[in-house]
């Protein structure tokens, strides 16, 4: 499932970056899809956008609540430069509604906290396939 095949026909892992301010949530994410088969990173509020711009993931789950700087202000900062405009980002919140966040931001996807495991694997998995 991590897994992509490149125009000249290698495989190679695809990348998650994972963006929450618990480093809890960051670490239980990382080991759930590294079991998965992907490479993971992960990253605290606005680092997130020095992370993706350096080594653009295949898909970005993004916490909507973060000190610091929120996520609705990382997505749009994320949207403005050219180099990580494209990544399908995959919200994440507890707070209010995540679909009608996703709405609004003009995400890929959302998932409400908390998630099942079969809904996160599958989200991502759909988030990357479907691509921004």
């Amino acid at each position: 499932m991590g897994m992509s095949v490149t125009s000249a026909g290698t495989t190679r892992q695809r990348q998650v970056l994972v963006v929450d301010d618990e480093d809890a949530i960051c670490t239980t994410l990382a080991t759930i899809l590294e079991d998965e088969g992907y490479h993971v990173v992960t990253a605290v509020n606005g680092e997130a956008l020095k992370v993706a711009a350096d080594s653009p993931p295949d898909v970005i789950l993004l916490d909507m609540m973060m000190p610091l700087m929120d996520g609705p202000e990382v997505y749009r900062r994320l949207h403005l430069d050219p180099r990580t405009a494209a990544i399908p980002v995959v919200i994440m919140t507890a707070a209010g509604n995540a679909e009608s966040w996703a709405r609004k931001l003009g995400a890929t996807a959302a998932v409400q906290k908390p998630f099942s495991l079969d809904t996160l694997i599958s989200t991502v998995a759909w988030a990357i396939e479907r691509g921004p």
